[in-house]
């Protein structure tokens, strides 16, 4: 079981029908090889237990052959056939060690006065094979199997050092990877918690999956091309390992393996610093064992993670001896090995901001590229892709799913190869002394996690960075007003920070949790103002412009699907502007941009849209993209279903990109959308009163919150002269729309968000 699991072998193929249950086989892994309970002194020999023990199960006669049988041709056996030293025929049984005993008497070794012998065992044979191999060495090697061979040896210090190393790892216990579940498959969903928060939450592509006595690597495919590079690679793994010091002066192991697609040789490695407990362990647990078990995964073109398969294989020799000569030469003093490494705040806030560069991962830098360099090409036939095939699912025809899949393959090929990977730090000064950063992410490994994280400057400057987590349950599936009220409940110390002098926040989600309500949770809790932001890069101070003007365009639908509301907002807004519903608009925006009609959301790039023309496709994030300039756009108003809304599932990285989110990266300094469908009446009410208090002089966060409390409270704000009476001319059964609406969906007004940078 313990080589089958290290070899990367399903627990469902280890299992030996009749005789051994894959509920035992997984309950065995766990306790015996991923916990460390099996033996330490034989564990390093795991390679020629098996076919050791099998073949002196058969000579022995102690394992009948039906058994034998089976376990030759699981898939265990069928590889160990290829790779063992000794005969597999179950049908043979070789006596010959007992038939040149019986020829050539030999007295048996006393052990005890040769040193020790960590193999041996009470009543065993080992005397008699010592003998052996002391009186005829050549005639032992064909006589009796390696193990046997192995056991007669004197312990030298490599072994001990081994025992030692494995011992220590049995001693530290990684719940999360040791019982059963923390290890993938056999399905492309089985995907550990545990792994799913490292790679849709961290970003992370390769990292450690060690358990117990189970050297381990974690692999995450981006593309097919880097898939069919490791697949290759498993096939002759010969000569491809590695092992050096990077520039700290720290271990890295790894292996290089070759791009189907341009042939390039490129390195995946992993880091080992020596002065962390945890790291040593791990290395050394590798060269003890002299093997390492590699879980595949990959990005499929849904963004989601999916599992592969497992493989597993011996170390070089000489890389094992080099890792064991390393170790013992630069192996730190025990004071000096941190058993607990807390992160400094700046450390913290390094984290977060790869956090926050894993979701829409590389849209910054492929917007950044050259449009003649192999990215930027790349990237525009991606968007023209998406937005095609945006426009075929929205007219309800097939899409053409392979062209996707082609492109973006092109795409992630073509970042893998191009990009070096830079954390853009988050620059804590753009937000001002009185305003923090609250990003919120989900671990759903046990005990399942909401966790705000939250960073800004006290009053000296320095970085500070507190942790809250949720205390209380929560659901998606809530009402709106059970969410906000939860979410304000769980995190009630976040009002501590009040104290502190910090009145606003900036709010950064996690995928799985993009749509919760934390802008109503934190205004509860007492907070001025709360806005989202996807990239702290997005909310640097820019340079002043003096655009003016403004555009106004939607599409209220035909027949079942009009909407009277739209046509009423359109007039209203245009009005106020002074703008005439335009029937084509500018890709440069003016200083104010409204947009209404039918929003969709969904987990595909090609599933987000806004419906505002009766002639053209639905615009697309992909289209914004691709074609828009907003640097002197103040507001981007999308007055629509879900247009700041992030459809993700709990294994799908945050790949789809929202629209908000499409219009900040092409310069809006501020965007409104919503985060779910909104009830029409409820929509139309909002964007009224929200424009007629900014044509009066009102900022952007003012406006926005008398909309709020004037659409929760169904009547237009107090001081407000001559909203009535336009609502009257235009709407004139607003009042009686209003209360309709919002009797079906009273929470409505709350899922109306603000984006970017909005204060100046």
């Amino acid at each position: 079981m313990g080589l089958s699991h290290v070899y990367g072998i399903a627990d469902s193929d280890t299992a030996v029908q009749d005789y051994l249950p894959e509920q035992v086989v997984v309950t065995l892994i766990s306790k015996h090889w991923r916990v460390g309970h099996f033996p330490a002194e034989l564990a390093p020999s795991l390679e020629n237990l098996w076919a050791c023990l099998y073949r002196l199960g058969l000579d022995t006669e102690t394992v009948r052959a039906e058994v034998a049988k089976a376990l030759l041709n699981s898939q265990l056996g069928r590889r160990m056939q290829g790779e063992a030293l000794h005969r597999l025929d179950p049908d043979s049984v070789d006596r010959n060690v007992l038939t040149y005993l019986e020829k050539n008497p030999l007295t048996p070794s006393n052990l005890a006065s040769l040193g020790s012998f960590a193999l041996d065992a009470p009543s065993s044979h080992l005397p008699i094979v010592h003998a052996l191999l002391m009186d005829q060495e050549l005639e032992a090697a064909h006589l009796v199997t390696m193990l046997e061979l192995t056991a007669c040896l004197p312990d030298n210090a490599q072994m001990a050092w081994n025992t030692v190393a494995l011992t220590t790892a049995s001693r530290q216990i990684l719940m999360y990877s040791s019982m059963p579940g923390g290890w993938p498959g056999p399905g492309q969903d089985d995907v550990p918690d545990w792994v799913r928060d490292c790679v849709t939450v961290t970003g992370a592509r390769m990292t450690y999956a060690s358990a117990g006595f189970v050297p381990g690597w974690l692999f995450v495919a981006e593309s097919q091309d880097e898939l069919n590079a490791v697949r290759r690679w498993a096939y002759n793994t010969q000569g491809s390992f590695f092992a050096g010091l990077n520039d700290s002066g720290d271990l890295v192991i790894g292996f290089e393996m070759t791009l189907p697609s341009d042939g390039e040789t490129v390195q995946t490695s992993w880091l080992y610093p020596l002065d962390d407990a945890l790291s040593l362990s791990r290395v050394k647990t590798m060269a003890a064992m002299g093997l390492i078990r590699i879980d595949i995964y990959r990005i499929s073109s849904n963004a989601e993670l999916e599992y592969v398969y497992s493989y597993g294989c011996s170390l070089p020799r000489v890389l094992v001896d080099a890792l064991y000569n390393h170790l013992a030469a630069h192996e730190l003093p025990h004071e000096r090995v941190r058993t607990i490494s807390p992160l400094s705040a700046p450390q913290r806030l390094l984290m977060m901001a790869q956090i926050e560069q894993h979701a829409f991962d590389g849209l910054h830098d492929n917007l950044s590229a050259d449009v003649n360099s192999r990215l930027g090409i790349a990237f525009k036939r991606y968007l023209e892709i998406v937005d095609a095939s945006t426009a075929a699912a929205f007219n309800g025809h097939p899409v053409d799913t392979q062209a996707y899949e082609t492109a973006r393959e092109v795409l992630r090929q073509t970042i893998g190869s191009s990009r070096e990977r830079f954390t853009e730090p988050i620059d804590l000064k753009e937000l001002g002394e009185d305003r923090a950063y609250a990003q919120f992410r989900f671990a759903k490994d046990s005990p399942r996690r909401l966790v705000a994280d939250i960073a800004y400057l006290d009053e000296s400057g320095a970085t500070v960075v507190d942790s809250h987590e949720l205390a209380g349950a929560y659901s998606a599936a809530w009402s709106i007003e059970r969410q906000s009220a939860a979410l304000a409940d769980g995190f009630h110390d976040i009002a501590s920070l009040l104290e502190l002098g910090i009145s606003k926040m900036v709010v950064n989600p996690h995928s799985v949790i993009y749509n919760l309500p934390y802008h109503e949770a934190l205004l509860r809790l007492g907070f001025d103002q709360v806005s989202y932001c996807h990239r702290a890069g997005t909310l640097t101070r820019r340079r002043s412009t003096e655009s003016t003007g403004s555009v106004v365009h939607g599409y209220a639908g035909e027949g079942k699907r009009h909407i009277r509301a739209v046509d009423i907002e359109l007039q209203f807004i245009g009005e106020l502007y002074e703008s005439a519903h335009n029937e084509v608009f500018p890709t440069r925006l003016p200083a104010v941009a409204h947009f209404a009609g039918h929003g969709h959301s969904g987990t595909r790039n090609y599933e987000v849209g806004i419906e505002i023309d009766a002639q053209e496709p639905p615009l697309s994030s992909a289209r914004v993209l691709m074609e828009f300039d907003a640097v002197d756009t103040d507001l981007v108003y999308l007055s629509a279903c879900s247009t700041g809304r992030g459809s993700y599932g709990t294994l799908q990285l945050a790949e789809t990109v929202p629209l908000d989110v499409a219009f900040i990266e092409k310069g809006a300094r501020s965007v409104l959308s919503t985060a779910a469908p909104v009830n029409d009446a409820v929509a139309c009410f909002f964007a009224c009163v929200f424009h007629h208090l900014r044509r009066s002089g009102d900022d952007i966060w003012k406006a926005y919150v008398l909309a709020r409390e004037a659409t929760r409270d169904q009547r237009t704000p107090y001081d407000r002269s001559g909203l009535d009476e336009m609502l009257d001319r235009i709407w004139p059964n607003w009042r009686t729309d209003l209360a309709q609406g919002s009797a079906t969906y009273p929470d409505d007004w709350q899922l109306f968000r603000l984006s970017g940078r909005h204060w100046d």
